[in-house]
């Protein structure tokens, strides 16, 4: 796994604050163990896009803010694998399909 930070797990963990909730408040009112929160907070898991809408709705947010942030993670860890020449023509490739 890359070491990189995750730009979802640090804003869910910044809403919940505000929330003021705990971890396993959280956990419940989504319907997964407080462990599984846990490690997608750490970056061990990813959420599904379910949760990703429930968790928007909990919060009063636009879900694609956190679609966003978790497409952007999943984007950097995978793109850290290659050089960077490699990600600059590929995501040309993706831009130009658009």
């Amino acid at each position: 796994m890359c070491n990189t930070i995750k730009r979802l797990p640090q804003r869910l963990e910044e809403l919940r604050k505000v929330k003021g909730c705990t971890k396993r408040q959280l956990a419940a009112q989504l319907g997964i163990s407080e462990t599984l929160y846990s490690r997608v907070i750490s970056g061990q898991r990813s959420l599904s896009d379910s949760n990703i809408e429930a968790l928007a709705d909990i919060f009063g947010i636009d879900c694609t803010e956190l679609q966003a942030l978790s497409l952007a993670d999943k984007v950097n860890e995978e793109t850290s694998l290659y050089r960077s020449e490699v990600v600059d023509k590929a995501l040309k490739i993706v831009t130009q399909q658009q």
